[in-house]
């Protein structure tokens, strides 16, 4: 958000931001991570996001086209995310990249892709990340997707040239061509992380890793399969390794499927014997009912021990907990 602070206003990290209404960003609603709002508040530029409706989680391209047209020239950023945090959705990334760049080439485009960088080691799925190159920055997070302890994240740069905006010149840092002291801000110092990273890609390979993330998303694609056949509603489409899901009772009204969902979240919790992640998030696609706020279960198959049967084993716990301990819900 720096970059893109300094690339929408030359010179402002010395001379202040004067408007911050100038500084606005674009973000998917209600998908949008917590990282952007709080770098524009820690950056001076407020919390001046503008939210555009999505749907299947994705981008309205109309409404975004919409807010691009009538806020041009006070948009210092647009935010896509290849892989959202709750959905782990693949945006469109070329035609969001084609509509900004329309009406304005200089608006920072960054891609959020912690998760979906992953499906770039693919032969078979890096076209779902087809137009990210077209992208001015993209943050990645190997620990999260690449075998690597944590924590290592990263920023690519389309420009190089462009962290020159943001470098801060001291006789105490060395000189040479983009030393991390001149552009890590907060930070200063840093230690040799990204060998972890170095380590794991000589050690598997760039093949050997394309296909340990073939094979996760292959079996989010088989468990989202099991669910259906199970009774339960699957939310989202699968593009990387993540399946959101709920069950569903009839005759009960969305706060009720809510409280039933938390209540079966609780349960396996205290048992400890399997563990899934739950959130609040829009329904999107009507699966349950249009635009209201659901609480799904998610399950990840980001560990790569992961086997069919544990899927069954999963399905069956959570039917056995539903149909014997809570009341007044049956799932056949």
């Amino acid at each position: 958000m720096l970059l893109a602070r300094e690339n929408h206003i030359k010179n402002t990290m010395k001379n202040g931001v004067r408007n911050p209404e100038k500084f606005k960003v674009v973000i998917p609603k209600g998908i949008g991570h917590y990282s952007i709002k709080s770098s524009l508040m820690w950056i001076g530029c407020g919390d001046n996001v503008i939210e555009v409706p999505t749907i299947n989680y994705k981008y309205d391209l109309v409404e975004l086209e919409k807010v691009i047209k009538e806020n041009s020239e006070d948009i210092m950023a647009v935010i896509a995310y290849v892989g959202d945090s709750r959905s782990m959705t693949v945006e469109n990334l070329e035609e969001v990249s084609n509509i900004v760049r329309k009406y304005n080439e200089n608006i920072w485009l960054h891609a959020d892709a912690c998760h979906g960088f992953s499906l770039g080691f693919s032969k078979k799925l890096k076209n779902k990340i087809k137009g990210i190159e077209k992208f001015d920055s993209v943050s990645t997070d190997p620990h999260k997707v690449l075998m690597t302890p944590y924590t290592v994240s990263a920023l690519l740069i389309k420009n190089s040239e462009k962290l020159k905006l943001i470098t801060t010149s001291s006789d105490l840092i060395m000189q040479e061509p983009f030393a991390f002291g001149q552009v890590t801000p907060f930070i200063g110092s840093k230690s040799w992380i990204s060998f972890k990273v170095w380590c794991v890609m000589k050690n598997l390979g760039i093949e050997n890793i394309g296909k340990i993330i073939e094979r996760r998303h292959d079996m989010a694609k088989i468990f989202a399969d099991k669910l259906k056949k199970n009774g339960f509603v699957v939310l989202n489409d699968v593009d990387i390794n993540s399946v959101m899901f709920m069950f569903v009772p009839k005759n009960k009204t969305i706060d009720e499927i809510n409280d039933l969902n938390k209540e079966l979240k609780s349960i396996m919790d205290d048992e400890g014997k399997f563990f899934l992640h739950q959130f609040s998030i829009n329904d999107d696609n009507g699966k349950i009912s249009k635009e209201k706020i659901l609480y799904p279960l998610r399950y990840m198959s980001g560990n790569d021990n992961i086997t069919e049967k544990d899927q069954d084993d999963l399905i069956t716990y959570m039917k056995k907990i539903i149909n014997e301990r809570i009341e007044g819900v049956e799932l056949e």
